[in-house]
């Protein structure tokens, strides 16, 4: 509760933008979100601020059968928020890099 980013992640978990940062009933901000999770966190931002559900589409990527949520991750890509990687994956448990995060925020605010 007194760590710098605490409010932040309060307002997360408030708005419902960050369940997955809850695991058995603790919250773990520390832990690497994957991007997979990053997909779910912009998909739920991006239809509730804009007040329509996005289109998704087919995932063609490589591994698309260990994606777990493919409606977020197809939601994602379909809008062009994120990307697969260039060696046809989409590598949805990766840890998301901070110039992956970066990148998907400035595709969210550029649609």
């Amino acid at each position: 509760a007194s760590d710098w980013y605490a409010s932040a992640v309060q307002t997360a978990i408030d708005c419902g933008l960050a369940e997955n940062l809850i695991s058995d009933g603790k919250i773990t901000p520390n832990r690497p979100i994957t991007r997979e999770e990053m997909c779910d966190m912009l998909v739920h931002v991006y239809e509730k601020r804009n007040g329509h559900v996005l289109d998704g589409a087919k995932l063609n990527f490589a591994d698309a059968d260990s994606i777990t949520n493919k409606l977020a991750v197809s939601k994602a890509t379909e809008a062009g928020m994120v990307h697969g990687r260039d060696d046809g994956n989409f590598a949805p448990l990766d840890g998301l890099s901070r110039a992956e995060a970066a990148t998907a925020v400035l595709n969210y605010f550029n649609l």
